[in-house]
């Protein structure tokens, strides 16, 4: 379906939608990519994302999971290599920890949470954990 993103307060974030094909996805990821772009331009800032899963019917293999990490991390000239992934508990969350694993070893922080308010302020940590959990209730 769609990847929707906007960015605010200085926060990217992308909301997914249904699910779609990696190529598809990583071509709306780079509409997202170009927008931390201009906001870098204009300030200097490098930009933290949010990743919104609750919507999403993705259920991508760990070789996925890679590319997505290896494309977010050649983008860290704009980001700021924190990613705060929300979702549901269940197959999306374990996919979003098995993100976050590729994503370390590409210099990206991950944490996955299940609150979005959770999400945002840990984004929003100046000296937070590097990587970190949370399954909220």
């Amino acid at each position: 379906m769609a990847l929707l993103s906007y960015l605010e307060d200085g926060i990217l974030a992308i909301r997914s939608v249904g699910d779609q094909e990696l190529e598809e996805g990583l071509q709306q990821m780079q509409a997202a990519i170009d927008l931390a772009c201009n906001h870098h331009e204009a300030t200097g800032n490098r930009v933290p994302l949010l990743v919104d899963l609750r919507e999403s019917e993705e259920n991508k293999d760990p070789q996925d999971l890679r590319s997505v990490a290896g494309y977010l991390a050649e983008n860290l000239d704009v980001l700021s290599g924190r990613i705060a992934v929300v979702t549901q508990r269940g197959l999306r969350f374990g996919l979003a920890r098995m993100f976050a694993v590729y994503g370390e070893n590409v210099g990206l922080a991950t944490s996955v949470f299940t609150v979005a308010a959770d999400a945002l302020a840990w984004l929003k940590e100046a000296d937070g954990p590097a990587v970190a959990a949370s399954e909220d209730s």
